[in-house]
């Protein structure tokens, strides 16, 4: 036989509701009568039969797909405002950076002529006493 209307939207990862939908859709008038009623237990159960399948697969297939475009637009705004940020942050490291090369240098120059101080002194030191009084 054919299959619940609850069973079918299982199958084609759907909601009960929107296969409701899809059968009421003007498009679909005829699905309705192939739609019968079957008693289980004690309920009145609706079951397609497999015309109504296939009108109803034939119609999901020419369902147009609907992009959620304000999510989409969102999303792409945020990834916007993210990179402008992290564009920010790049300058400012970068800013830190060239800060710190310039300290690197000039620590550079300092231990270079400390080193030059030192050098001269050692050799100061290697003159005699008499060299250092009569500075030669």
């Amino acid at each position: 036989m054919g299959m619940t209307i609850k069973d079918y939207a299982a199958a084609r990862g759907k909601t009960v509701q929107a296969v409701y939908k899809q059968i009421h859709a003007k498009e679909n008038a005829e699905v309705k009568n192939h739609i019968c009623k079957e008693k289980r237990g004690n309920k009145s159960i609706q079951v397609l039969d497999n015309e109504a399948i296939k009108i109803l697969d034939s119609a999901s297939r020419q369902a147009p797909v609907i992009i959620n475009q304000t999510a989409k637009d969102t999303e792409l705004e945020n990834f916007r405002l993210e990179n402008e940020n992290l564009k920010i942050k790049i300058m400012e490291l970068q800013e830190k950076l060239i800060s710190a090369h310039e300290k690197i240098g000039c620590l550079q120059e300092q231990l270079l002529l400390s080193d030059q101080r030192r050098h001269e002194e050692s050799a100061d030191n290697k003159r005699s006493w008499w060299q250092r009084f009569v500075g030669k």
